[in-house]
């Protein structure tokens, strides 16, 4: 197999078996032990936009995840922020080709803090949160 499509569930309505999944399919595809050498994933992230919009939203930046990441990685907190779906994934290496689209649908107006975190992750998906995937994934020549 050397290409993939895969759907990313919107954050907030990711249950247990969901993730279960995604660790299961991602364990199996960065494994060296198996026959896969993936050269492209296409991904799409279902995300959400207010109907107030995002106009008033900060966009998360490349450097913003990195930093998420190291506070998981150091402290073992991931702050409310549920990003360990994206570190399995980034076990993969030295794909040619990463696509990754924002599948945007409506979503209520953030009422906490987990749920304004999904909507600037969603603002976020094609620039930062892309950018920050790229250079874990993409091989360097």
């Amino acid at each position: 197999m050397r290409s993939i499509s895969i759907t990313k569930k919107a954050l907030p309505y990711t249950k247990e078996f969901d993730r279960a999944e995604w660790v299961s399919a991602f364990s199996y595809l960065s494994s060296p032990l198996n026959s896969i050498y993936l050269s492209t994933l296409k991904l799409d992230v279902m995300g959400g936009r207010p109907a107030t919009g995002w106009e008033e939203v900060k966009e998360i930046e490349k450097n913003d995840f990195e930093v998420l990441r190291r506070v998981g990685r150091e402290w073992g907190s991931d702050g409310g922020v549920d990003l360990k779906w994206a570190e399995q994934m980034m076990a993969i290496k030295g794909l040619r080709n990463l696509d990754i689209k924002a599948q945007v649908e409506h979503c209520p107006p953030p009422r906490s803090e987990n749920m304004a975190f999904f909507v600037a992750f969603s603002k976020s998906i094609e620039q930062g949160f892309s950018e920050f995937v790229r250079g874990e994934m993409i091989l360097k020549v």
